[in-house]
């Protein structure tokens, strides 16, 4: 398991190293603003990060990385434990927030915590192609690319992405569509289909209608 740490104090980084080395693969990045040229290509199960920094707060910096990693778990580890930055961290979604002192055995179990969880929600996906569906968070990426999609949006994509290339009736889509809501109306099926084929029009595969019968999930000639 590899763990990158971003703090911009030399001996604070010596001092994680020399306490996590035994556990974990540890990269350390003194300048936040290396963690920003690497995010694209950063492979790390964990990223732990500092809040007071002078190149780029951390705050911000989870902000930005979270753009293009939205899903590998982050931990705060500052001194800071002022109730206006934990506020505000837990407000942009951290998931955990540790102020210093920490006991290395309580750091080291709250990573490996974070990594399981992490490890147990990726396994919870459908893949087709370069489509990628998180089903727990509801997500969904072509390519890099993160996709904002609708609850009836999701789930529909859902229908075509665990049945591709086979043909899907419009009752299908109404029933899974009507389990969560009665008002769901049979006329409102193109509309959900017609955003969503501009939403994933990256994906190689599109939505196709096949007359009288549905719709299919097919390779674009």
């Amino acid at each position: 398991m590899t763990v990158t740490i971003v703090d911009d104090l030399a001996e604070n980084l010596e001092c994680y190293q020399d306490l996590l080395s035994e556990e974990f693969v540890v990269q350390p990045i003194q300048n936040p603003l290396d963690l920003l040229a690497q995010l694209k290509t950063l492979q790390t199960d964990l990223i732990l990060l500092d809040v007071h920094m002078p190149e780029l707060h951390g705050l911000e910096l989870y902000e930005r990385l979270r753009l293009e990693q939205p899903f590998t778990p982050v931990i705060f580890l500052t001194g800071d434990g002022s109730e206006e930055t934990i506020v505000k961290a837990f407000n942009l979604g951290v998931e955990d927030f540790i102020v210093k002192p920490v006991t290395s055995a309580e750091l080291i179990a709250r990573i490996k915590n974070k990594i399981q969880k992490s490890i147990e929600r990726k396994s919870q996906t459908l893949k087709f192609e370069n489509l990628t569906i998180y089903l727990d968070h509801q997500m969904v990426q072509v390519g890099d690319q993160i996709i904002s999609l609708t609850p009836s949006e999701f789930k529909i994509l859902c229908i075509f992405a665990r049945k591709p290339n086979k043909t899907i009736s419009r009752e299908e889509i109404l029933k899974t569509l009507s389990a969560d809501s009665r008002t769901i109306l049979s006329g409102n099926i193109d509309t959900h289909i017609s955003n969503l084929r501009k939403k994933i029009s990256l994906l190689k595969f599109k939505i196709k209608t096949i007359k009288t019968l549905g719709y299919i999930l097919k390779q674009e000639q």
